[in-house]
């Protein structure tokens, strides 16, 4: 066996165990994923939510679902979402992450762009990927590998070619030089404490390996290993080639000797012995000259021409808009002004559409018949369903009748789309939980998106948006009112007083605290 060959071994078993971190978790169980900061260039900052201060962006910070990033002038920042996705954001933009999440066999996530850019690359990584974009405009599913989002008060959504090879190089980049420091903790890449899914993103996202026969008929063509290592298309060899390139200074604790220990220590321990050898041969190898310095400066100086030829400092003045404004939207939304009242009617949404036993912060148990008004739950579909069957035939998914507290469809966009909502409440137990924070308008922006991402994707509602979302709105009806006193509902503040701790009362009724009266 070759010295590369072995290297190549020890990269596949490697990659392999990357994989582990995307295995599908059984059907109705879910996680919150993290996101991790790759690269920062120029003056970045990340806030956890609307609540906190601003903080510096570096290499290696961890952020979560609800998270807010800004950059300036002439400034990047990209991060590793989740454990299938890279998000290149571009400059003086502001970006939100409300929702990263595996859902089963599901790698939900959804990026907003108030403004600015984002570049969006989507790996395939043997689960089903779900990946929507927000702008206050609208929303965009990502098809394919990926997109570019560019928003503004001027033109609006425009979207455009993904800056694959930027992010390809950065991705790259970091594996080589921070990557080595994360280890593998059982199936997962990870710290001791946080995870870091960065390390997926430098082989997953590498075009596919070629045929081990090709490999072997070819490997007595070149007078030498390096020949070999320089002209391979191999990927594996690739790889080995810029990651021995780049660590050349620091060879006796190069990065193959620290990924080989991390492994070894983890997952791969029943390969020990041959991972051994194929670290210490990658030594004896990079120590005979098998890529000096002036190849892994050739190849520094590639990675740099390809980021700063793609970077574009152009910076169009901006103007916030909101969602809230869009035609089938703005009617409802003029009337229900308050933003603490949108922030609360995102939560109330989850609460209508819930089962019984999925748990929402401290409650394991949602009732399905209010206490008090002896409301059954699940209203929005009750008045939605109908009116989208009657709009666009059985493509929406929607039945013609439904009766209150009736399941959800098990399947197809509607399903989708409801189940987008109520995962997003789940990912944000901290609205049902004593002493959490409060739902923000925000929020509600995301749960429009959802609403707005089923739209565009089915065909006989196209031409018909407006509408479309006036039956939204008719169906949003049962919990906050608009027609008559605007407030909310009997059955929307029962929800509120029973789940939502930081709801304070108020609205149609006017009842306060815990011990709901009616009537008196």
């Amino acid at each position: 066996m070759t010295r590369i060959s072995e290297i190549q071994q020890r990269l596949a078993s490697f990659k392999g165990a990357l994989k582990d971190g995307a295995k599908a978790m059984p059907e109705g169980e879910s996680r919150v994923l993290p996101a991790v900061i790759m690269e920062v260039k120029g003056r970045c900052q990340w806030r956890a939510d609307e609540q906190a201060s601003w903080k510096k962006a570096a290499v290696n910070d961890s952020i979560r679902a609800g998270a807010w990033i800004r950059t300036g002038l002439n400034s990047t920042l990209t991060l590793r979402c989740g454990l299938n996705s890279t998000v290149l954001v571009d400059s003086n933009s502001r970006v939100r992450l409300p929702q990263l999440i595996q859902d089963g066999d599901v790698l939900r996530t959804v990026v907003t762009v108030n403004r600015g850019r984002a570049d969006i690359q989507v790996d395939r990584v043997g689960l089903i990927n779900d990946f929507s974009v927000l702008t206050p405009s609208g929303s965009l599913a990502v098809k394919g590998t990926g997109m570019g989002v560019q928003y503004d008060g001027f033109e609006g959504t425009t979207v455009v070619g993904a800056r694959h090879n930027r992010m390809n190089a950065i991705e790259m980049r970091y594996f080589t030089r921070e990557g080595y420091a994360w280890m593998m903790s059982g199936g997962a890449v990870s710290t001791q404490s946080v995870p870091n899914p960065a390390t997926v993103a430098a082989l997953e996202t590498q075009p596919d390996p070629s045929l081990q026969a090709y490999e072997s008929e070819d490997s007595g063509s070149y007078n030498s290993v390096a020949d070999q290592a320089l002209s391979s298309t191999d990927t594996s060899t690739e790889t080995t080639r810029i990651v021995l390139a780049q660590e050349q200074e620091r060879v006796t604790e190069s990065i193959i000797t620290d990924i080989e220990q991390e492994v070894i220590a983890g997952i791969l321990t029943d390969q020990q012995a041959i991972l051994l050898a194929a670290a210490q041969e990658a030594e004896a190898a990079a120590q005979s000259g098998l890529l000096d310095e002036e190849i892994a400066a050739v190849i520094e100086e590639e990675i740099e021409e390809i980021i700063e030829d793609e970077i574009d400092d152009h910076d169009d003045p901006v103007i916030d808009e909101s969602i809230f404004d869009a035609a089938g939207y703005q009617q409802y939304f003029a009337i229900m002004n308050s933003p603490s009242d949108r922030g609360f009617l995102a939560a109330t949404i989850v609460l209508d559409l819930v089962d019984e036993n999925t748990t929402l912060g401290d409650f394991t148990f949602i009732d399905p018949i209010m206490p008090t008004t002896g409301e059954e739950r699940r209203q929005i579909p009750v008045i939605l369903e109908p009116t989208l069957n009657q709009l666009g035939g059985t493509e929406t998914g929607a039945r013609s009748e439904v009766t209150a507290y009736a399941p959800l469809p098990a399947s197809g966009p509607l399903h989708d789309m409801y189940f987008s909502m109520i995962n997003y409440g789940v990912g944000n137990p901290q609205w049902y939980t004593d002493g959490g924070t409060a739902p923000t308008e925000a929020d509600m922006e995301i749960m429009l998106g959802f609403y707005d991402n089923y739209i565009g994707n089915v065909p006989s509602l196209t031409g018909q948006e407006v509408a479309s979302r006036q039956a939204f709105m008719s169906s949003l009806e049962a919990i906050y009112q608009t027609q008559t006193a605007p407030g909310f509902s009997l059955y929307g503040q029962e929800l509120l007083q029973l789940y939502v701790p930081t709801y304070s009362g108020g609205g149609i009724g006017g009842f306060e605290g815990k011990n709901i009266q009616i009537g008196q």
